[in-house]
């Protein structure tokens, strides 16, 4: 919830209401923006999943009606359905019923990740130059502080609640994944990565144990988690900056609202031809 106030603008995330200001605004929409369709991306196969369940029950209910209808005279024996797909209900089914595509999400999760990274860059350096920017993104030192600061630290809510999951993994391991899956559509072979809880986890667990190295398991939900709890958490520091030194905070979000002003997308809705 969002709410103007004479302080700032209120926004109200989980119960708890935080103070930013109208500054941020933009930049917290284009994050919103983000998130929303990272989101619907990765609830689509549970949403067709769903439809496909729903609508093999009814081809099921509706082939048992049928059979039924059968008994009660030829004419219903006679009736048939013309259709111009040339695969059966069955196998248009299967067609859709496909494994989680695993990769591609969290590639996706990653890129949402980079765009707070850019964000932060602009912030802390005062830049918004895209070249410059992108200087500051390819140094290790600078993406571990920054994985270390918003991913892996207590101040983000689901690694905290979750730190036993989580704490043998490193900003070194975490960085070379995002490479690993962003320039081979691979991962390090000190990871598994799998799309959610389930029993065949501690199974799998007890299959590598013979193995000579560490295995870092990490769930595409997970990784979901801890990156939309490093966006808020940006945000609140932002907040807190704008409490604690509004003209410091006004010099430096500047940077960042330029950054998306300049190069950030817009989606446009287009009315359907009538």
């Amino acid at each position: 919830m969002v709410k103007n106030s004479e302080s700032g603008i209120n926004i109200t995330f989980d119960n708890k209401t935080i103070v930013i200001s109208s500054d941020l605004v933009p930049v917290f929409k284009f994050l919103r923006g983000i998130e929303m369709e990272v989101n619907e991306v990765l609830n689509f196969q549970s949403k067709i999943s769903e439809g496909l369940d729903y609508f093999s029950n009814v081809l099921n209910f509706t082939i048992k009606l049928a059979d039924t209808l059968k008994k009660y005279g030829h004419e219903v024996n006679n009736i048939s359905i013309k259709t111009k797909r040339k695969k059966s209900i069955s196998d248009f089914i299967k067609d859709y019923k496909c494994p989680p595509l695993i990769r591609s999400q969290v590639i996706l999760l990653f890129s949402s990740l980079e765009v707070l990274f850019a964000l932060d860059i602009a912030y802390k350096y005062e830049v918004s130059d895209e070249g410059k920017i992108r200087d500051h993104m390819m140094k290790p030192k600078n993406i571990d502080t920054f994985l270390n600061k918003y991913i892996l630290n207590k101040n983000n809510p689901y690694f905290r609640s979750n730190i036993n999951n989580f704490s043998d993994i490193s900003s070194r391991d975490f960085r070379f994944l995002r490479n690993k899956l962003i320039h081979f559509f691979s991962i390090p072979k000190n990871f598994i990565i799998y799309y959610e809880e389930g029993k065949d986890k501690q199974e799998l667990r007890n299959d590598i144990k013979k193995l000579d190295y560490k295995v870092h398991f990490l769930s595409v939900r997970q990784t979901a988690s801890l990156i939309d709890n490093a966006h808020l958490l940006r945000v609140y520091e932002w907040s807190e900056d704008f409490i604690n030194d509004r003209e410091s905070f006004k010099r430096k979000i500047s940077f960042v609202k330029s950054l998306v002003t300049n190069y950030g997308s817009i989606i446009v809705e287009l009315s359907p031809k009538k």
